[in-house]
């Protein structure tokens, strides 16, 4: 059987990674998707259970080029596999979502595909509201993928993110971050910018092998009605069982804001991960008080953005003294790596204190351009 992972578009060889990792095998990248295989729908529900990097995951029924328009994925779809999916008396609804600019809509889109649906399956009705099987198309880069999302959410999105900080980041796009730096256990983690302390969070998951809806599996057990409820509840069980016990702090937020620090802090409690996270009140320029030099492995974060309240002329200082703190506190393997609208003026500084650029990847969370910079420390 086949399932894709329909992640935002930049990170799909990122998702990649997660999905050898994770399931094995070898996945084929396009852009904004990964396809693998599984040996059943259980194991689909699994994958997304435990994926970071997740947007959806969809059991696969057609796919194609739709730069001549939707029609050509209805030509594809594999009629067999979907009736073996959607049985009669089910209900189903069709959710499109694109990036990049069509001749179509997303109406239009998932009128031609619901309407071919209902034609041929003749049994099932639409409900949009609550269906029972959400088929979901996904056009990127001019191809679509047309399948029955496994849980019917999109699981970029983070429960714990209850309480707001000055970042931005989702919880996929973190975890992205994440998967570029090769963060590992016993590794020294540090966000100087940690807002809500979404990077501390994802870090904590990632290394405790928590996953990050551990209190709505419900969403899984009920989401894909061809799966065996009893046999998705055993496998969660058994993923939750196998969480390693939380130990001495190796992951550390620091944020000048005493409300992003508080946030942080409660946001980490509803994640279940305030044991493995240490978060601080401290301004950038005092890391080298908080560690020895080479103390710390990876610096992973957000940085500020220039804006009214924050000039460019700040944020220069910021960005060079971000630089000069991580020349001292990293190990001579140390990394850097962050995510931001603005690369040139943290290249600028990276190159200035004597760090190598290792990888740059071009990422599109919603219709905002982004880059993960890797930075590894010079001799």
């Amino acid at each position: 059987m086949d399932a894709c992972v329909v992640t935002d578009p930049g990170l799909e060889r990122l998702a990649c990674q997660e999905v050898e990792r994770l399931v094995g095998g070898d996945p084929v990248v396009k852009k904004g998707m990964v396809f693998f295989r599984v040996q059943s729908a259980e194991e689909a529900v699994l994958f997304a259970y435990r994926s970071l990097l997740a947007r959806r995951v969809l059991l696969v029924v057609g796919r194609g080029s739709v730069r001549e328009g939707v029609h050509s994925v209805v030509k594809n779809i594999e009629w067999k596999v979907l009736k073996a999916l959607v049985k009669d008396g089910e209900t189903f609804a069709v959710r499109c979502e694109r990036f990049g600019l069509y001749r179509f809509g997303t109406m239009e889109a998932q009128e031609i595909v619901g309407g071919a649906v209902k034609k041929e399956l003749r049994g099932v009705n639409v409900s949009l509201s609550n269906p029972d099987v959400l088929l979901f198309l996904w056009i990127c880069d001019g191809e679509a993928v047309l399948g029955v999302d496994v849980v019917k959410v999109d699981l970029s999105k983070r429960a714990y993110r209850v309480f707001l900080g000055s970042d931005w980041l989702k919880g996929s796009l973190a975890s992205g971050v994440l998967e570029l730096a090769e963060v590992k256990e016993g590794e020294v983690f540090l966000d100087p910018f940690c807002g809500a302390g979404t990077l501390c969070i994802e870090a904590a998951l990632r290394l405790s092998g928590r996953s990050p809806r551990r209190y709505q599996k419900d969403l899984f057990v009920k989401g894909c009605r061809r799966a065996s409820k009893e046999v998705v509840q055993s496998l969660l069980d058994a993923v939750d069982k196998k969480e390693e016990d939380a130990k001495d702090p190796c992951i550390f937020g620091f944020d000048s804001r005493l409300s992003s620090v508080s946030a942080a802090r409660k946001n980490a409690k509803i994640a279940g991960v305030q044991k493995r996270i240490a978060i601080s009140k401290v301004d950038v320029e005092w890391i080298d008080l908080k560690f020895d030099e080479g103390g710390v492995d990876v610096i992973a974060t957000c940085p500020p953005r220039a804006s009214r309240l924050l000039p460019e002329s700040k944020i220069e200082v910021l960005y060079n003294e971000l630089f000069h703190q991580a020349r001292y506190a990293l190990s001579s393997k140390g990394r850097v790596c962050v995510v931001t609208s603005a690369p040139d003026h943290l290249k600028k500084h990276a190159q200035a204190r004597g760090f190598a650029l290792r990888a740059e990847v071009q990422v599109w969370s919603g219709k905002q351009e982004l880059w993960l910079l890797l930075w590894e420390k010079r001799p």
